[in-house]
């Protein structure tokens, strides 16, 4: 009797590589996606962070006779404004992990503990002593009145700085933005540090949505910008860089810009000059 032999037809080199190459096209097709959608995701809590630092604000300013939560310069004292003044960039400071000075703040009652809402959730960028804590500053321009009676208004008398929410008039609440994610690459301090005198940023707004930045208004609304020009896209997002340490071929320092449309529209919603008689 016969044995009967079955043979299974295997897959030849050749289609092998067909079917690696589809699935590598298919990868390549999706991965974009995939990657638009978390971004999508975390503008969404980005955004929820920065409402909620911003409802804070408000309350602040109802219980304190519509003083605004005064701004946090560097070396100023915790206890007298919305965190701490201490250097945050890179170096291994206390600042950048101790949860202390986000439960001790003049803004930490009002934020019910949640010390998650300072920091943009893309901002994966690590100091020397870990994950840092912030990102969120707050417009040079506001906060301007101390409790120790000092004045944060770095661009002197030529623009406005503002004390009280009441004195949003000109620069009218829809207009005027608070708070904003700072790049890695300048955030020192709480004080988001305004170039009105001359198109520069001494501390530079950040870029880490796909081109956009996070704002928050004295109204309430909060908006995702989406940058314009080249100045805020260039900006190194990377552990080690930072202003007194840029990267080769990049000048340290204060980023000085074209008078672009991102640089008119940062500065339309910071402050307004001031005209002499």
């Amino acid at each position: 009797m016969k044995k009967s032999f079955q043979f299974t037809r295997a897959f030849t080199l050749i289609e092998l590589l067909v079917v690696i190459a589809i699935i590598a096209v298919l990868a390549s097709m999706l991965l974009p996606a995939l990657a638009r959608a978390k971004d999508e995701a975390q503008k969404t809590k980005c955004m929820s962070n920065k409402k909620q630092l911003q409802i804070g604000w408000r309350m602040y300013i109802d219980d304190y006779a519509d003083y605004m939560v005064p701004n946090a310069p560097a070396a100023s004292s915790l206890t007298n404004t919305w965190c701490s003044g201490t250097s945050e960039a890179w170096i291994a400071v206390d600042a950048n992990t101790n949860l202390y000075y986000y439960t001790h703040s003049l803004l930490s009652p009002y934020m019910s503990g949640q010390v998650g809402v300072y920091k943009c959730p893309s901002d994966g960028v690590q100091s020397d002593n870990g994950d840092r804590i912030r990102s969120v500053s707050m417009n040079s321009q506001m906060g301007a009145e101390f409790i120790m009676g000092l004045n944060s208004n770095y661009n002197g008398t030529t623009w406005q700085s503002f004390s009280k929410a009441t004195q949003l008039s000109i620069l009218p609440p829809s207009r005027a933005f608070i708070w904003a994610d700072e790049a890695m690459y300048s955030l020192n301090d709480g004080y988001l540090q305004m170039g009105l005198k001359q198109p520069s940023y001494p501390d530079v707004p950040a870029n880490y949505h796909r081109g956009s930045g996070s704002f928050t208004f004295a109204d309430g609304h909060v908006e995702i910008r989406k940058w314009m020009d080249a100045t805020l896209k260039k900006i190194p997002y990377r552990y080690g860089v930072t202003e007194q340490n840029p990267p080769s071929g990049m000048a340290g320092g204060i980023v000085y810009t074209p008078p672009d449309a991102d640089y008119a529209w940062v500065t339309n919603h910071a402050s307004y000059k001031i005209i002499s008689n």
